[in-house]
């Protein structure tokens, strides 16, 4: 089986859905990797990953929160999509994933 292993924080607080009478866990961690480039300078990019999972509770809610920095191991489905700026982009999701939560001190300072 093909598992996608991330690390990254989280962009927004992560929600419930209802998909077909069955709760759905899902969030979007965001994945950056930093380099310089040929006249030294610091760049950066930010690819997101949406993550969903069936759950039978929400308890998990109280701590995924925005800047929750999140590992997640799981399938991995890409896809190809034009964005609103007409180029197009790589759309990663992972489903049927685990996670730790890595670290949460961000949010428990108000960082």
């Amino acid at each position: 089986m093909k598992n996608l292993t991330i690390t990254g924080n989280l962009g927004r607080d992560a929600e419930i859905l209802n998909q077909n009478g069955e709760k759905t866990l899902m969030f979007s961690v965001g994945v950056s990797e930093s380099w310089k480039d040929e006249n030294g300078v610091k760049q950066t990019s930010t690819d997101w990953v949406t993550c969903f999972k069936r759950v039978s509770n929400t308890k998990s809610l109280q701590y995924l929160k925005k800047g929750v920095k999140v590992l997640v191991i799981g399938k991995p489905f890409f896809a190809i999509n034009k964005g609103k700026d007409g180029k197009s982009h790589l759309n990663i999701t992972i489903n049927n994933f685990n996670y730790e939560i890595v670290d949460f001190k961000d949010v428990e300072n108000g960082n």
